[in-house]
């Protein structure tokens, strides 16, 4: 099988906001290694001994951003590779599988990437995902949130102060310049999937259902009381809900460029005060009245 196509950047040049890693002795290689089912993955290689694999737990297995660059210019590996720890002041959110051959983005990715607008955010090499990149003080902490949205397997997955192997591109999706905190987008992450899985569990079924009166209701075996079944549609007011969340976000981009996402303004249109009783009438359309005797 065809090795995958790699979408990057010019990794001599990667773009400013990854300067905080570039000074850090924390780099490896990857190359695309096929699995024995036919998929693809890029596990770390040792930039100076590029047939032996790195460890995310051996700092000797590491090197420096020069040396991995110098590797992959060889000819030795078809990437890098950042290898983030427990001592890291820096975080990343994967988001798989949400963007197509064109670079649109799915909306429940979108939804991630405005919110985390002010920091740092790229292309994977598959070029089917996106990566944020931030700074993020908070405890350890470590989640992956697979799911099925409008029929299409995603993943989320979340890092912070933990030991992960993550490829470097520079292929960027914006300008932004520097890493910034991305602490809240993690946690509302946290809340943002579990509300999905939750809503994906309570649309399977769960019993043996009876719609031959198309009453809605099912028999639960486990016991002897009829119930209502679980809403299936939950899952696609979820979907949305995001899509609604995304356009309140751009719209509070664009009225409070920079801002802080901590109190979004509502951007409700003020409605006119309302006029006294004794004078609503003269803003009334007149009324005609018709005279009884005027000729037919």
């Amino acid at each position: 099988m065809t090795k995958p196509t790699t979408h990057q950047g010019n990794l001599a040049k990667l773009p400013r906001a990854l300067t905080p890693l570039l000074e850090r002795k924390q780099w490896c290689i990857w190359r695309w290694m096929q699995r024995m089912d036919g998929s693809w993955q890029k596990p770390p290689f040792i930039a100076t001994q590029p047939d032996r694999h790195a460890n995310t737990k051996d700092p000797n297995t590491w090197t420096d951003y020069v040396t991995a660059l110098t590797a992959v210019q060889a000819g030795h590996a078809d990437g890098i590779t950042y290898v983030l720890t427990a001592d890291d002041p820096f975080a990343a959110i994967d988001l798989d599988h949400c963007r197509d051959e064109l670079g649109g983005i799915d909306i429940w990715a979108q939804l991630f990437l405005e919110r985390g607008r002010n920091t740092y955010s790229e292309v994977t090499p598959s070029g089917a995902g996106c990566r944020m990149w931030g700074v993020a003080p908070w405890e350890k902490w470590r989640a992956k949130f697979k799911l099925v949205i409008d029929n299409k397997p995603i993943a989320a997955e979340l890092f912070r102060r933990t030991n992960k192997a993550l490829t470097i591109t520079g292929s960027k999706l914006d300008t932004i310049r520097e890493l910034t905190n991305i602490d809240p987008i993690l946690d509302w992450a946290v809340i943002w999937g579990e509300r999905r899985k939750a809503a994906a569990a309570q649309a399977e079924p769960a019993s043996v259902s009876f719609n031959g009166g198309g009453n809605g209701y099912s028999v639960d075996l486990r016991g002897d009381r009829p119930h209502r079944s679980p809403g299936r549609c939950q899952p696609q007011r979820l979907l949305s809900h995001d899509r609604r969340a995304l356009s309140r976000l751009r719209l509070d981009s664009r009225t409070n460029p920079g801002g802080s996402r901590a109190a979004p303004a509502r951007n409700r249109r003020a409605l006119p005060a309302r006029a006294p009783a004794s004078h609503r009438n003269c803003t009334q359309r007149p009324q005609v009245r018709r005279d009884r005797f005027a000729p037919i």
